[in-house]
């Protein structure tokens, strides 16, 4: 029995081309499609839908989001909202690990402030 990631790294690779079929024929910019009816079409999981369209971003297809679903862009425009999501998220997240690193850094200094040593 496969152990749940290569399950899902499984359905991944079996549904990619699938969902990418539904994106290019089934949508745009002004139709996009909820991951929900994209998991109720293939019977897949969220999770797996979402790393089927971050797979398919990495191999160059373009594929937008929104609060309304996902697309398949027509245009160098149609991308642009969603590149401006990714960046966003990308300074959040940088902000974030700094803070975790200061947090770290603090952890590892005793009362005395002589380093911890594990």
């Amino acid at each position: 029995m496969l152990e749940p990631d290569k399950k899902r790294s499984a359905k991944v690779d079996q549904f990619q081309d699938r969902v990418l079929g539904l994106l290019e024929r089934n949508t745009n910019l002004k139709q996009p499609i909820k991951s929900y009816k994209i998991q109720m079409v293939f019977n897949i999981s969220d999770i797996v839908v979402r790393q089927i369209i971050g797979k398919l971003r990495d191999q160059g297809y373009p594929i937008g989001s929104g609060k309304n679903g996902f697309w398949y862009a027509q245009d160098a425009n149609e991308l642009q909202s969603t590149i401006d999501e990714l960046t966003d998220r990308m300074a959040v997240m940088s902000r974030r690990k700094q803070m975790l690193l200061k947090a770290q850094k603090k952890l590892l200094v005793e009362a005395d402030g002589q380093m911890k040593i594990f």
